[in-house]
């Protein structure tokens, strides 16, 4: 917004001051070439024609004036925010909690003063001091926007959303990647681009979405002409996924200079009975569309994923950080006590308490186990007794055995003994 000004004014202004046929703002996805450009950097292309060089040397400078005093602009308002906010005290400080609920006078180092307002009274200075003057207030975008109590966003000025309605019920529906806010991004024939906002991790107030956050989609509205060298079979309006690129989800015929709310033509699977309508943010806030959404999207993330914990419990809690010195050894997987549990991470394992949420690597102290790993299970008692039984069945067999070969060898022996003696009696 501060270095395009409103609606490019920055830009156009800067085009009629040199006398050039074409400025433009340029960047990353932006199709200014005849190709995607691929610098992430935004940058200013003038066009001009041959003898014109004193023009383009002159946008260079005014441009780079324009870039000093914007850094000045920046820089002398982050020193007064700072200012007015003075040293916050640390959450652990004991003497924090002393400190008195209403904002205090602050000094030109930014500290507190160190003069008290009166009890009970508002911030008033004392005679022959002045207050600070030459603080400036902060803009709005100066300050990061949070999640009210309804759990809308504050819409940032000249911001759009884009929003689906069903055309029979007027129902509004949330679509992945045409629904949401957009913001300016630059200038192509003539014209705005807006880009997709998209939210980074932990921002918009829940961490917990932002923990399994896949990449998003990025979305570009952008207009194209034919006539000035666009790649496109009719000019108008256009929403996809770079500037100039192949991949379009919606269209809208017609050479309108600023972006339309409606006559979108959708190109999406999932848009039939659809209508999509580009509205100013300030406008969509009010009649609910963005902060309801997303707080049903992250309710419905929420439930998802307690479901998904209670049916595979730990999943959804990640490992914790590694430990200083411990070598990560594979650990056997035996049972731990209740309420922890083991769960499987690489070649070893990490621990989860259930009830209170702590993580470690360390397993619970080992007289508390189920079964101590190393101890083998015990051998039942009635199949011992069954294996006793059997090898005594068989013992037995064999004796009966012996005394069988027994009985018929002494038989033999006695015979011939009675023989021999009979022999020798005769």
């Amino acid at each position: 917004g501060l270095l395009l000004g409103s609606k490019g004014a920055n830009v156009s202004q800067l085009r009629i001051a040199t006398g050039l046929r074409k400025v433009i703002m340029t960047g990353a996805h932006m199709n200014s070439y005849g190709k995607i450009d691929e610098d992430p950097r935004l940058h200013l292309v003038v066009y001009y024609e041959k003898g014109e060089e004193g023009n383009a040397a002159k946008a260079y400078d005014e441009w780079s004036e324009h870039l000093a005093n914007l850094h000045e602009e920046v820089a002398r308002k982050r020193n007064g925010t700072r200012q007015r906010q003075g040293a916050r005290p640390s959450s652990k400080d004991a003497s924090a909690e002393e400190l008195p609920g209403e904002e205090q006078p602050l000094d030109e180092e930014g500290g507190v003063s160190e003069t008290e307002p009166p009890d009970g009274g508002a911030d008033i200075p004392p005679d022959g001091e002045d207050v600070l003057e030459d603080v400036d207030q902060p803009d709005a975008e100066e300050h990061p926007r949070t999640e009210e109590a309804e759990g809308g966003l504050e819409p940032e000025a000249g911001s759009l959303t884009a929003v689906l309605r069903e055309r029979e019920s007027g129902e509004e529906r949330w679509h992945e990647v045409l629904s949401g806010e957009y913001t300016e991004f630059g200038e192509h024939q003539g014209r705005l681009v807006y880009s997709k906002v998209v939210q980074g991790p932990g921002e918009g107030g829940d961490e917990e979405a932002a923990a399994e956050a896949v990449p998003a989609q990025e979305v570009y509205v952008y207009f194209l002409d034919p006539a000035n060298g666009d790649e496109a079979t009719c000019a108008g309006w256009r929403i996809g996924a770079a500037i100039g690129g192949e991949e379009v989800w919606a269209r809208y015929a017609g050479d309108e200079q600023v972006l339309p709310e409606s006559g979108w033509e959708l190109f999406v699977p999932d848009g039939d009975g659809l209508e999509l309508f580009i509205l100013p943010t300030a406008q969509a806030s009010a009649s609910g569309s963005g902060g309801n959404h997303r707080r049903k999207r992250r309710r419905k993330e929420r439930t998802r994923r307690r479901e998904r914990d209670r049916l595979e419990p730990g999943a959804a809690i990640g490992a914790p950080p590694p430990a200083p010195g411990y070598d990560y050894r594979p650990v056997p997987p035996v049972q731990p006590p209740r309420p922890w549990i083991a769960v499987s991470h690489g070649s070893t394992f990490y621990y989860v308490n259930q009830e209170t949420g702590e993580r470690t690597w360390y397993p619970p102290p080992q007289s508390q186990w189920i079964t101590a790993p190393g101890r083998p299970a015990a051998v039942p008692t009635a199949a011992r007794s069954r294996r006793s039984h059997r090898d005594r069945s068989h013992s037995a067999r064999r004796s009966r055995s012996a005394r069988r070969a027994g009985s018929g060898g002494g038989s033999t022996m006695g015979a011939g003994a009675v023989g021999r003696g009979s022999g020798s009696g005769a």
